[in-house]
């Protein structure tokens, strides 16, 4: 699922587990808090809310000037954002 959180202020997005908090930044293994019903370490990131910040927003409609709304900046394109989040445009 993802989730606009202002408060990311980096170009790409922060991973969080909805069932234990976990936060971490994605491009390796997954990580949980101890008792989560998620497998830890691993390299699945389905069931995770992915949150994007101001930045990633940024990156996203520069890089669709350049390549399309199709164009994936690090799991979401031009067109998500205008289907799921067009008050951020």
């Amino acid at each position: 699922m993802l989730v606009y959180d202002e408060t990311v202020e980096v170009s790409y997005p922060l991973f969080v587990c909805p069932d234990c908090g976990a936060k971490f930044y994605g491009g390796g293994r997954t990580m949980h808090n101890d008792g989560c019903s998620h497998l830890p370490n691993t390299m699945d990131y389905s069931g995770l809310e992915t949150h994007f910040g101001p930045k990633q927003v940024t990156a996203i409609k520069e890089m669709a000037v350049k390549h399309g709304e199709d164009f994936n900046w690090y799991g979401i394109t031009l067109a998500m954002l205008k289907q799921q989040f067009p008050h951020l445009l």
